[in-house]
């Protein structure tokens, strides 16, 4: 049947469209942006959608019969399609030429090395749902080698299935948690090298690893085994268990300091653990409420750490580790009017964002949602009552906004077709108006030199991708641009 392909050049709000449900989605809403486009996948087209904001048009780029997942490696041009009908992984460099190699198997997920060279692709078993077509090995992965211009693939098998993929800080090294082993993948092997580690010396005990943390210099790792409050200090290089340090709880989370000396570990307490990793001596942080998640600073002029309880606490602490031992001397605790469901530095790590589950109340008792900005020169987070939940952000860099240096954010509302900007200094803000369902918001790196530009996807049935001047003082008349209709070829064609 004949495909129709079309673009909506919009200046107002769209209308949606409902159609048949689908076993595969007509259009995914992850989306990944490179050379001033921004892709999108469209199952139901079997194919790879880029929109381009400049002419306000798509084209399709086939990947085959049933992609399911979009990935871009870190720092990449190159996009990644899995095609769970075919165990095919598709390779679409920036000109749209396409490459396509059989996998063997049904992978759902790949995870990329942070050099963006090497990935590991592997059945999770929390994503997309595949078919077992005969036999199924859930124990198998495939090395992914990137080299600019093609892509090598090396298949291998694990004692036990997969749960969790990370990779050393020097990309060198895979470790993939299984439900009872431990591999350490060597990358840069001539012949990759794969051993596991047990974490118990009874081959009868299955011991499940929980966390993984590697150390900033790619060294070692951190390991936490489900039911027992162990710490395990593994080296990369040789693999071995390194000590093992008898925490006094479980740990739920774990982070380790800018420069690697020490380690903090979250229990869901009030007692958070620094574990110097030269010595391997422990001191405790006694705090005024209970501690799940742990934020560390990312950048070499800063040493602190944001403590706080995601989903069951309004309190967060923001403490210095500037003496880098032992416990912190100097840490400011405080108390938000809502429970924290997540914390987002800005990246210049002058200010933080958090985003609140709701269910506190405006002053009519009404429950509200609400966020806090919380800048750190100020030393005070402020609540912000909003008119539907958050739902996500994008920071920008100092100066993007005309008379202002100060770093700023939008952020998402969803169900209320709205996008905010928010200076993270002075708590400034100006309210845009968009189309409905606003989803997801991101970069879109610019092309030919041209300037930086915002891409939203909204949750419309047909497609809907809109743009975003960064440094807007309001929506232009009649609305952002916009491109719709993207999800629209093949809705006549139902296979």
């Amino acid at each position: 049947m004949k495909r129709l392909l079309f673009a909506l050049f919009l200046v107002g709000c769209p209308a949606t469209q409902s159609y048949e449900s689908f076993d595969a989605p007509v259009l995914s809403l992850d989306a990944e942006a490179r050379d001033g486009r921004v892709a999108l996948l469209a199952p139901r087209r079997e194919a790879l959608i880029e929109v381009d904001p400049a002419t306000r048009s798509f084209v399709e780029i086939p990947v085959g019969r049933n992609p399911r997942v979009l990935i871009r490696p870190p720092g990449s041009d190159v996009l990644y399609t899995l095609d769970l009908g075919d165990d095919a992984l598709s390779r679409v460099n920036a000109n749209g030429d396409i490459t396509t190699v059989d996998l063997g198997a049904p992978f759902n997920r790949v995870d990329w090395a942070p050099d963006g060279t090497r990935g590991i692709a592997w059945i999770d078993p929390a994503g997309e749902s595949i078919a077992i077509d005969g036999s199924l090995n859930l124990n198998a992965y495939a090395v992914l080698t990137e080299t600019g211009t093609d892509l090598t693939v090396t298949p291998g098998s694990l004692t036990f299935q997969p749960h969790e993929v990370t990779f050393s800080a020097d990309s060198g090294t895979a470790l993939i948690a299984t439900t009872s082993r431990l591999h350490v993948i060597d990358l840069d092997a001539e012949v990759l090298s794969d051993l596991a580690v047990p974490f118990t010396t009874d081959e009868s005990v299955r011991r499940t690893p929980d966390l993984v943390v590697p150390s900033p210099d790619g060294s070692r790792a951190l390991v936490t085994v489900n039911g027992v409050a162990d710490l395990f200090v593994l080296s990369l290089d040789p693999v071995l268990i390194e000590n093992v340090i008898a925490l006094p709880r479980t740990a739920q989370d774990i982070a380790f300091s800018f420069d690697g000396a020490q380690a903090i570990v979250a229990d869901g307490t009030a007692r958070v653990t620094f574990l110097d990793l030269q010595t391997f001596d422990t001191d405790e942080l006694a705090l005024g409420h209970g501690v799940n998640s742990i934020l560390p600073s990312q950048r070499p002029e800063n040493s602190f750490v944001m403590l706080y309880a995601q989903g069951s606490s309004s309190f967060i602490t923001r403490a210095d580790l500037t003496d880098g031992e032992g416990a912190p001397d100097e840490f400011d605790t405080f108390l938000l009017d809502d429970t924290v469901r997540d914390v987002s530095l800005e990246p210049g790590e002058s200010a933080a964002v958090v985003f609140h589950n709701g269910g506190g109340f405006a002053g009519d008792f009404v429950p509200t949602s609400s966020l806090s900005l919380f800048s750190f020169e100020e030393r005070a987070p402020s609540r912000i009552l909003l008119d539907a939940a958050a739902t996500d952000l994008i920071f920008l860099g100092d100066g993007v906004v005309p008379g202002s240096d100060d770093p700023h954010v939008f952020v998402v509302l969803e169900d209320s077709a709205k996008l905010v900007r928010y200076n993270l200094h002075d708590y400034s803000q100006v309210v845009f108006d968009t189309y409905d369902r606003p989803h997801s918001i991101g970069r879109i790196p610019p092309a030919d030199g041209g300037s930086e530009l915002l891409y939203v996807v909204h949750d419309q049935d047909l497609g809907l991708v809109s743009f975003v001047e960064p440094g807007a003082a309001s929506a232009p008349p009649g609305g952002f641009p916009a491109v719709a209709g993207i999800a629209a070829s093949g809705l006549l064609e139902d296979r």
